[in-house]
């Protein structure tokens, strides 16, 4: 694939980017995947990966290598609201428990599936521009 040949072109490859890329280079299209970051790296977050989530990495092929990280299971969840405490199990069809994994580990594991699906990924992006014609695919400068 040449610089500019890419049918899209996603920013931002955390874990609602590098999915996107991940889903469309598996369908065939040319992708482009750029960030800021380097890969891994950390972000504040308070990243919770609801069971719904874990349903969506056990579909992509992808949940048994966070499980393979360590990253333990959540098998119940405690909001507590002060005078009030809600608890139970995150329970859902088809995915019975929760995961909490570090970013670092999350987003690189979720970059790297989109590499594996075939997009390119372009770390320490620090800028996209048009290349100056009207219908020039976008390109990193």
């Amino acid at each position: 694939m040449t610089r500019d040949e890419y049918d899209v072109v996603v920013v931002g490859a955390r874990c609602a980017g590098a999915p996107t890329a991940m889903h469309l280079a598996r369908r065939g299209y040319r992708t482009l995947l750029v960030d800021k970051a380097t890969f891994p790296s950390d972000t504040l977050s308070t990243h919770l990966i609801h069971p719904p989530g874990v349903a969506a990495l056990r579909s992509w092929g992808l949940l048994d290598r966070l499980t393979a990280t360590g990253c333990p299971p959540i098998h119940t969840y405690a909001f507590d609201f002060g005078g009030l405490t809600l608890a139970g199990s995150p329970a859902f069809d088809g995915a019975p428990v929760a995961y909490a994994p570090r970013r670092t580990v999350l987003d690189k594991l979720l970059v790297d599936a989109a590499r594996e699906a075939g997009a390119e990924v372009r770390e320490s992006a620090e800028r996209l521009s048009r290349a100056g014609r009207g219908d020039d695919a976008s390109r990193e400068r």
